[in-house]
C-alpha cells in the first residue's frame, strides 16, 4: 500500500512552472527558483502551502498568484494559500507573476 500511495504521490505535486522564453525576450525580469516545471512528492493526508512571492534576479521580491486544479481539471479549493493533499492522482499548480509588465506563468 505505502509503495502505490508514494507511486501515485511521486505524481502529486507536478508544479508546473511556464517561464517562457517570450517572456525573457521581451525583457521581462527573470525570477529565481521559478522553474518551468518542477514534481515534488507530498504525503496523502498533509497540507500543502503554496508560494506567495519569488525573487527576481534584480533583487525586488514579485507577488506569485497560482491556480490548483486535480489531474481530472477539477477546482481545488485554496484557503490562506494551503490546501488539503486528498487526491491521490495529483495537483497541477499554475503559479503566475508579472514582472516588468511581463506576464510569466
Amino acid at each position: 500500500m505505502k509503495k502505490k500511495i508514494a507511486l501515485l504521490l511521486s505524481l502529486l505535486a507536478a508544479v508546473l512552472f511556464c517561464f517562457g522564453l517570450a517572456a525573457c525576450k521581451q525583457k521581462g525580469v527573470i525570477l529565481k527558483d521559478f522553474p518551468e516545471t518542477e514534481t515534488q512528492t507530498v504525503a496523502l493526508g498533509s497540507v500543502y502551502e503554496l508560494k506567495t512571492q519569488a525573487e527576481g534576479e534584480d533583487g525586488n521580491t514579485y507577488r506569485l498568484t497560482f491556480q490548483v486544479r486535480t489531474r481530472d481539471d477539477a477546482a481545488v479549493p485554496v484557503f490562506d494559500d494551503r490546501f488539503d493533499v486528498t487526491d491521490i492522482g495529483g495537483y497541477v499548480i499554475t503559479y503566475t507573476a508579472v514582472t516588468d509588465g511581463v506576464t510569466q506563468t
